[in-house]
């Protein structure tokens, strides 16, 4: 296996954030904690995971994981990351409330969410795979975020897309009836097909027409 010269994926997500190493991070829905665990690596000293689902708990000085729920957090963050877990939390407008009360003055949030802004959705309706119901919840427009951003206090100063090739040929699969996990796409695909899709989601992103995006927050 060959080493990758490109910086991990975080290292985007944070660069339109007011962020340091000292600063108190919170993410929701953390699963087994790998995103906060390469965080803690690079120096991140205050690193909080939360995750209703989690099989234990695990605390220690600087870094912890809680089996806890979102609405049942009390402490206050810098930054609370969503890396796609607000689309399984209910009730997009108390998500929206609690998270102005957990964020400290000046604090910042970054929601990673899929987005009906995509044409995937919009050309393909019920075959698009980022529907997956009934586990998401709740699937918002770009203007939808705005809205539930302004009427709780947060800026919303910054929107990325960061969809990816999986948009195409999940979408593809479900059209041939086949699952999304489980599925070996290189035998249902053609080198050049999943090529394709690969170039295309990129220049999805580029227009503002993929299927998921970054969502950047701050406290007002």
């Amino acid at each position: 296996m060959g080493i990758s010269l490109r910086p991990p994926n975080y290292f985007d997500w944070l660069t339109h954030l007011n962020v340091n190493k000292d600063s108190k991070i919170a993410d929701i829905g953390c699963g087994n904690g790998q995103l906060l665990a390469e965080l803690s690596y690079c120096g991140f000293k205050s690193l909080h995971g939360y995750d209703p689902f989690l099989a234990k708990a695990a605390i220690s000085e600087g870094f912890s994981l809680r089996k806890k729920d979102f609405f049942d957090i009390e402490e206050q963050y810098d930054l609370v990351m969503f890396h796609h877990s607000l689309e399984h939390l209910p009730h997009p407008s108390e998500v929206f409330k609690k998270l102005n009360k957990i964020l400290n003055p000046g604090g910042e949030a970054l929601i990673r969410v899929p987005v009906t802004d995509g044409k995937v959705w919009k050309e393909h309706r019920e075959y698009w795979f980022q529907l997956d119901a009934p586990r998401h919840l709740f699937i918002p427009h770009t203007q939808s975020i705005k809205i539930l951003a302004e009427r709780y206090g947060l800026d919303l100063f910054h929107i990325s897309f960061d969809s990816l090739d999986s948009q195409f040929w999940g979408t593809e699969l479900y059209k041939k009836g086949k699952p999304y996990m489980g599925t070996d796409i290189t035998k249902e695909f053609t080198k050049e097909e999943l090529s394709n899709f690969k170039e295309k989601a990129e220049q999805y992103n580029k227009l503002r027409c993929g299927d998921q995006a970054c969502f950047y927050l701050r406290k007002k």
